[in-house]
């Protein structure tokens, strides 16, 4: 609970979404190409209704799990939501409601606490905290957008495009992010983390990737920090690709 706590007084500092930077649209290099066909593939799956398991290492003598269920839609607007199943934490309830957009570069997520009739809005620097202990942000968890970052193909191999891919926000504590984009589902392999003095800080390797229907989508994933070695894991559970959301289903209340 002492994680929760830690990470609840910061997401509730924040400054306001006003004055947010406007980019213009440009026409689409072979990067940007490359990667929005990456993100197609990653949201082709929605709307969907998905139970994983989080586990997390903090050390060696330690593992630490916590269930939720991530509920997503893009119609019509892009949206995620997230409600923690450990009983330690039932009722943490995380909104995105705000997703970046060629327009918008700017994410903001709403967060419910349990036994608490009111949420708190996060954005900025807050979306960089660690989740509950783990060594993944929230801007990690609830995963990035093609219009967030300037997109460069770094090289070509039999198997793989090497994606790198500047953050556009300076609230970014990555300086860029590498991505091994697998040419035959279009998904990432494994995606690098790097400062802004180009110093790994942490990797993801996707673990297993499953075809369901004609959606290929991820079934487990580790994120392993380059100095501590701290490991996250996340293993999907369970899947509804068929989900019957109320419309009040993603109000922030």
């Amino acid at each position: 609970m002492r994680a929760l706590f830690v990470i609840v007084i910061l997401l509730s500092i924040g400054g306001g979404l006003n004055g947010s930077p406007r980019y213009t649209q440009l026409p689409l290099s072979k990067a940007d190409t490359i990667m929005k066909a990456y993100y197609q593939t990653r949201h082709s799956h929605q709307p969907s209704t998905i139970k994983y398991v989080m586990r997390m290492t903090p050390n060696k003598n330690q593992i630490n799990s916590i269930q939720f269920t991530l509920h997503s839609t893009r119609s019509p607007l892009p949206k995620k939501k997230v409600i923690f199943n450990d009983s330690n934490r039932l009722g943490l309830q995380m909104l995105i409601y705000n997703i970046p957009s060629q327009l918008s570069p700017t994410a903001s997520c709403w967060i419910k606490l349990p036994h608490q009739h009111n949420g708190y809005i996060a954005y900025g620097n807050a979306l960089n905290l660690p989740l509950l202990g783990s060594n993944i942000s929230i801007h990690d968890f609830f995963g990035r957008e093609l219009h967030e970052d300037t997109h460069t193909l770094k090289g070509e191999t039999i198997r793989h495009f090497i994606v790198k891919s500047t953050p556009k926000s300076t609230d970014s504590p990555y300086g860029y992010i590498l991505s091994k984009i697998n040419k035959k589902t279009m998904l990432a392999d494994s995606i690098s983390y790097f400062d802004k003095q180009s110093q790994l800080v942490k990797a993801m390797e996707i673990r297993k990737i499953e075809k369901v229907g004609n959606h290929h989508i991820i079934k487990e994933l580790i994120m392993v920090s380059h100095d501590t070695h701290q490991k996250t894991s996340i293993e999907r559970l369970s899947l509804n690709l068929d989900p019957q959301f109320s419309k009040e289903f993603f109000d922030t209340k």
